[in-house]
């Protein structure tokens, strides 16, 4: 029987970082990328690679089999070649240029008082431009600062607004798992995580526990939050009565990922306690859930607004066609 579906194409990934501690990406070959010079692509290595930006010069750290090829993003970076002898020697003149820019900004920050940090400096190989990537809390007025950085820089001059998830990011750091953030190893985006997704894994709202480097919550509370959802759906809650065994018990505790319940009870004054699964029990008076009500109340009114807005343009296009 021939089989109709097409076969995943892999491909070699190259993980390349721009700075001796910076952020890690994920890069391809390009397809004009000389085979014969493809002996020469090993962890160390530095190559000229295409980035959003323009042209940089980076090196590479690890080198990975990636299962399907049609899965990479449009975007991804491109390794055009090997860097030669004089690229090599302008890749570590480039990281001393950065180093020292990076200190006169801030020190011409300070010269203007203006209310803004300076996170990162990238110098964009092939077009003599240095960018700046900053945080500030409110809008800068930085054009004298420009001036002055490009008087003493001698390039030109960019200065991107981040915010500070970005920052952290481009900062990197270790986050409470002891591991390096995914934020710096491997994020490409972010998504937005409302309070709402610590709490649908019953855990303790507090900084300590849910808040990143960054000050926000931490990305990885949504890897799992689809799975506690479902679960949370097929387990009684912490308080509610339930039948077990023909006898009437409480839940202490329950596991959502396990799909356990907890159940005590008291007879003749001593307090019994039992772990089991959450499909052996009855349910006698179920409590709501308040956290997933609040949710699908909020995608109601999500949807409803979505409808309202889309109505209320089919009504502005259509006085618009009248009057035309």
């Amino acid at each position: 029987m021939e089989n109709n579906e097409t076969k995943k194409k892999s491909i070699n990934t190259y993980k390349v970082c721009f700075k001796k501690y910076g952020n890690i990406s994920r890069s391809i070959l390009s397809e004009d990328f000389d085979k014969d010079e493809r002996h020469k692509l090993k962890k160390g290595a530095i190559v000229v690679i295409q980035t959003e930006q323009g042209l940089e010069l980076g090196f590479i750290v690890n080198i990975e089999k990636y299962p399907d090829a049609s899965l990479l993003p449009a975007d991804i970076m491109k390794v055009i070649r090997v860097a030669n002898q004089k690229e090599v020697n302008d890749f570590y003149k480039i990281k001393y240029k950065e180093k020292k820019a990076l200190k006169t900004a801030r020190d011409k920050i300070k010269e203007h008082n203006l209310n803004m940090a300076i996170i990162d400096v990238k110098y964009v190989y092939d077009a003599n431009k240095t960018i700046f990537y900053f945080c500030a809390p409110n809008r800068v007025d930085f054009r004298e600062l420009v001036r002055d950085l490009a008087r003493k820089i001698r390039t030109k001059i960019e200065l991107w607004q981040i915010g500070v998830k970005d920052a952290a990011k481009k900062i990197g750091g270790c986050g409470l798992c002891g591991m390096q953030t995914c934020c710096s190893r491997f994020l490409s985006s972010f998504c937005p995580i409302s309070i709402k997704t610590p709490k649908i894994q019953d855990i303790v709202i507090s900084p300590a526990n849910v808040s990143g480097p960054c000050g926000r919550l931490l990305c990885c509370l949504q890897y799992e939050a689809d799975m506690y959802e479902e679960g949370r759906k097929h387990l009684p809650m912490v308080g509610e009565e339930i039948e077990y065994e023909d006898t009437e018990w409480e839940v202490s505790d329950r596991n959502i990922p396990l799909q356990t319940v907890t159940i005590v009870r008291n007879e003749n004054g001593e307090e019994q306690s039992r772990t089991i699964k959450g499909t052996e029990v009855k349910r006698i008076r179920p409590l709501q859930d308040s956290v997933l009500e609040n949710k699908e109340q909020s995608a109601s009114s999500c949807r409803s607004n979505r409808s309202h807005n889309e109505k209320n343009q089919q009504e502005d296009t259509s006085a618009t066609d009248d009057i035309d």
